[in-house]
């Protein structure tokens, strides 16, 4: 069974070009912490959908409380307006540091 998280986010419009460029310089360690990462943004750019997978709950754990996540939380908590959380096709709320909790 593999693990799951789908985070949607909507920054700030005079903080997106900053989100941008914190997901760029994220990107390939987020990859390397999860079996499959892919971070897709919107025809029109006013979100980001970052779907991120594991291969256990463990692996998944490690990863959400890692450093690298610990950037993203904070760019998503300062940069973006809105939030949407699903772990496993489940909703999971709108507040990303509950991550941690996981």
């Amino acid at each position: 069974m593999k693990y799951k998280l789908e985070v949607v986010v909507w920054p700030n419009p005079r903080k997106r070009l900053e989100f941008k460029q914190t997901l760029e310089c994220l990107v390939e360690d987020l990859h390397n912490c999860c079996s499959s990462l892919m971070i897709n943004v919107s025809e029109n750019g006013l979100n980001y959908t970052i779907l991120a997978q594991w291969e256990n709950s463990d692996q998944m754990r490690h990863t959400l409380r890692s450093n690298k996540f610990s950037i993203l939380y904070g760019a998503i908590i300062g940069l973006c307006d809105n939030t949407v959380i699903r772990i496993d096709g489940k909703p999971a709320g709108n507040d990303i540091a509950k991550l941690l909790e996981f």
